[in-house]
């Protein structure tokens, strides 16, 4: 579906995405009476994680800036307009993005944690809508819709530092471990010998998960998975693995999609290693190499929509027709760092301004939603921006009218979350301050063990 305003994409995909739930399937294809299997729906969770600078992608800066000491800007060329309708600069390093541009849309001026500015309070947010941490809202896109839920909530590769709890379905994919797996099914014989352990097994765990207890109740669901796993097994042997591939990020996509389409999982989190370089840069030497880091990682995104619009998901469709897709880090980067250099600085956490992408199944592109302040050196900036970064060294989102879709110009005296783009406004701070001098938290930490997903 395109949607018919800003709003409207905000509202379902945007806002949707930070919450537990997300509407895999379009929610006007219900009332239309189309079924669930002819409306396939899937999604990708493209990860960057460290924290990306968002000005060597879709929020630049001019370099007049960094003439005026403002921002570091290491890639040395003038931004320019990413389209007529907002005055958001994009840089030369997305210039390969320009093929896809009607796949997706930008977000800008995204307000991320407004109490923290550690990467797993702020990847938490992302992924949980706490920054203690919680239920991903993944495996929900899994169980929250009227398809029939697959064995895997999600596959992976790579991993950010988060504290989810409800990952248990979500497993590693190593293409190379897949495709020894499916020759190993692909061989075994079924055999009288194996059906009775199995159907041993089975009433072992059926009779332990029958009584109450947290044991009980753990053996309910181990004979649950026990008694999926034929199925899956079936399922795993139909995959196509494409040895021939040499980019071992391709070839995860590839098989991802193959998994989506023989109901093995439902989405996928791909999360770019150290492989394409370092963005979480605090010292000048590595924010120097910044250039290229950001070429590397939109090369990775860049892949990532080229695949999905040449593998077919049937006769009609491709998966950029089928497959919602995020591209998101746990927030952005300061300007600078104090007293030094823009041409000797590194730069450090900013949770004030994020940049995201979104786009395909459902998603209208094209579009630039929102934006951020000091667009100029000659920009005078809110007293509550002033209050959140007295070190006068962040880009903050701005305030944004919901009703119109837009940003607003106005400078606000007082801070308030919810007159920003955002993820689910974290309750954590009793009275407005600078970040990292969080007010007492109202509740206690979330449950369970700090984790990698």
């Amino acid at each position: 579906m395109s949607f018919n305003s800003r709003r409207s994409f905000l509202k379902l995909s945007l806002a949707s995405l930070g919450s537990v739930y997300f509407p895999l399937c379009d929610p006007f294809a219900f009332a239309q009476g189309k079924s669930a299997e002819n409306d396939p729906h899937f999604f990708v969770q493209f990860l960057i994680p460290g924290g990306m600078d968002s000005s060597y992608f879709f929020d630049g800066r001019p370099l007049d800036m960094k003439a005026k000491g403002l921002i570091q800007n290491y890639l040395n060329a003038e931004p320019a307009l990413w389209n007529a309708d907002s005055p958001a600069l994009a840089t030369s390093l997305v210039e390969s993005l320009k093929a896809f541009r009607q796949n997706f849309s930008v977000i800008n001026g995204v307000l991320m944690s407004s109490s923290f500015d550690g990467h797993d309070q702020n990847a938490n947010l992302l992924l949980a809508g706490d920054p203690f941490g919680g239920e991903s809202f993944i495996p929900h896109l899994n169980t929250a819709t009227s398809l029939k839920p697959t064995p895997i909530d999600a596959l992976q590769s790579g991993s950010i530092l988060t504290n989810i709890t409800n990952e248990s379905k979500s497993i590693p994919l190593d293409v190379a471990s897949m495709a020894r797996l499916n020759s190993q099914l692909s061989s075994q014989k079924s055999s009288e010998i194996k059906a009775k352990v199995d159907e041993f097994v089975n009433s072992r765990y059926q009779k332990i998960g029958s009584g109450p207890g947290q044991f009980a109740e753990t053996s309910h669901h181990m004979q649950l998975a026990f008694e999926g796993v034929p199925e899956l097994a079936q399922k795993l042997i139909n995959v196509k693995i494409d040895t021939t591939e040499k980019d071992p990020d391709i070839a995860f996509f590839k098989v991802a999609f193959d998994l989506f389409k023989q109901g093995v999982s439902r989405s996928a989190i791909f999360a770019t290693g150290f492989n394409v370089g370092v963005v979480d840069v605090h010292g000048p030497e590595g924010c120097k190499k910044q250039p290229q880091t950001y070429a590397n990682i939109i090369s990775k995104i860049v892949g990532l929509m080229q695949t999905m619009k040449n593998t077919p998901f049937d006769e009609k469709r491709s998966f950029m027709d089928v497959t919602t897709f995020m591209v998101a880090s746990e927030f952005g980067r300061t300007m600078k760092q104090m007293n030094l250099d823009v041409d000797a600085t590194g730069t450090n956490h900013n949770p004030l301004s994020n940049s995201m992408l979104i786009g395909g199944k459902g998603v209208r592109g094209g579009l630039v939603i929102g934006s951020s302040d000091r667009a100029s050196a000659a920009e005078k900036i809110s007293k509550a921006h002033q209050l959140m970064d007295p070190q006068n060294l962040k880009i903050m989102g701005r305030p944004f009218d919901f009703a119109k879709g837009l940003s607003r110009m106005d400078l606000p005296d007082a801070f308030k979350a919810e007159d920003y783009l955002g993820l689910p406004p974290d309750k954590i701070r009793m009275t407005p301050g600078p970040i990292g001098i969080p007010a007492p938290p109202e509740r206690s930490r979330a449950p369970g063990s700090q984790s990698k997903t």
